[in-house]
C-alpha cells in the first residue's frame, strides 16, 4: 500500500476469514464487504470510488477472480471494479479446506470458467520459479479467457517466486511494479 501512495494513489489492504474455520462463502463475503466499504468511505481518504483496483497474489487472486466471476457477491451497481490484477492464483481447482471435498461442488465453484464474462481488463500472471500448481492454473485460466475471446494481459515474472514478486514492489527492481503501474494508469 506504502507503494500505491507513492505513486499518487490510494491503497486499502484488506483481510479475510480463513478457512478451515471459515468455507467457502466466508472469504468471498469479506472480499465483497471490503469493496462495498471503499465504495462508500474512501473519498473520505483521497480515492475514487469510481476507480477501484482488485490486486491479489496466491488465494487473494482466486478470492478476487471468484469475486468477479460470481454476481451473487456483487452490489447494485455490480461488482464495483474498473481491473484486477491477479498474480499467482487458483483458479482451478480451489482448496478443499475452503472450497468443500465435494468434487463437483468444488468444479461449480471454481473461477476459470465464469470469469469470461466479466468484462473489465485482468492482469493474470505467474512466476519463473513458482508453484507448478500456479503455473498450471493460471495458464489454465489465461487460456479459458483466451479460448472465450476474452484474453487478459498475461504476465511470467522471470526471476521471481511465489512471494518475491510481491516483495520487489517498492524496490529498485521493476520489473512486477512496472507492468502494474501501467494497468493502474490506465484506470479511468
Amino acid at each position: 500500500m506504502l507503494w500505491l501512495t507513492q505513486q499518487g494513489m490510494v491503497g486499502v489492504n484488506m483481510n479475510y476469514r480463513l478457512a478451515p474455520k471459515h468455507v467457502w462463502p466466508a472469504a468471498h463475503e469479506d472480499l465483497a464487504a471490503a469493496v462495498r466499504w471503499v465504495q462508500l468511505n474512501i473519498a473520505q481518504h483521497g480515492g475514487d470510488p469510481d476507480r477501484l483496483v482488485l490486486w491479489g497474489t496466491s488465494a487473494g487472486a482466486d478470492l478476487i477472480a471468484g469475486y468477479l466471476a460470481y454476481p451473487q457477491f456483487h452490489g447494485p451497481k455490480g461488482h464495483g471494479v474498473k481491473a484486477a490484477i491477479m498474480f499467482s492464483g487458483f483458479y482451478v481447482k480451489g482448496a478443499p479446506a475452503y472450497f468443500g471435498n465435494d468434487p463437483a461442488e468444488r468444479e461449480q465453484r471454481a473461477s476459470h470458467k465464469k470469469l469470461n464474462k466479466v468484462t473489465i481488463p485482468l492482469f493474470v500472471s505467474h512466476t519463473e520459479v513458482d508453484l507448478p500448481t500456479s503455473i498450471e492454473q493460471a495458464d489454465a485460466l489465461n487460456k479459458a479467457l483466451c479460448d472465450a475471446g476474452r484474453c487478459p494481459t498475461y504476465t511470467v515474472f522471470k526471476d521471481h517466486g511465489h512471494l518475491s514478486q510481491g516483495y520487489s514492489v517498492g524496490t529498485t527492481d521493476t520489473c512486477v511494479s512496472g507492468p502494474i503501474l501501467e494497468v493502474l494508469r490506465k484506470v479511468k
